[in-house]
């Protein structure tokens, strides 16, 4: 990513952040493309409670180390993407599961809420996913986050 690049998105965040008023109790969320460490500290200025991004598009999933070297003030939550609209290809659970618990170690289990990278299409009107394979994970996401739960919540696993 250019300089330039990361100059404009941090001046369209800032003025979405600017308009935005959120407190300790507001549960805004603030979509990014990225948690790349060129723009980690302009995302963690963002007045949300929440930050959602690509976290399973190969291009973007190593990403995830990035959280391990900044200070997530204690009311924010990350909110990864762990199925991606980059590929047909059905995720399976367990990879699911290794995605929410690999965020949860790093920020703790209590501020990783899964989600999904962006939507299954990429622009208004694209049929770039099926309909059943959209479907197929949703259903891997759920059945991911199940195995993490348990994984995370029920083997008396301690909150970071």
């Amino acid at each position: 990513m250019s300089k330039l690049s990361i100059a404009r998105y941090a001046a369209f965040r800032r003025s979405r952040s600017a308009s935005t008023p959120a407190t300790r109790s507001t549960w805004a969320r603030a979509p990014t493309i990225w948690s790349s460490k060129n723009i980690i500290d302009i995302i963690l200025k963002i007045r949300a409670g929440a930050y959602s991004f690509e976290g399973a598009n190969p291009r973007h999933e190593h990403e995830w180390k990035v959280w391990g070297h900044v200070d997530l003030p204690r009311h924010k939550a990350l909110i990864p993407g762990v199925i991606t609209h980059s590929t047909v290809l059905v995720e399976h659970p367990e990879l699911v599961c290794d995605r929410i618990v690999r965020y949860a170690g790093v920020v703790g289990r209590e501020r990783v809420i899964a989600g999904a990278d962006c939507g299954f299409g990429t622009f208004a009107g694209s049929m770039m996913i099926h309909p059943t394979v959209a479907w197929a994970k949703l259903d891997a996401l759920v059945k991911g986050a199940r195995l993490a739960s348990a994984q995370l919540w029920d083997s008396g696993a301690k909150a970071a």
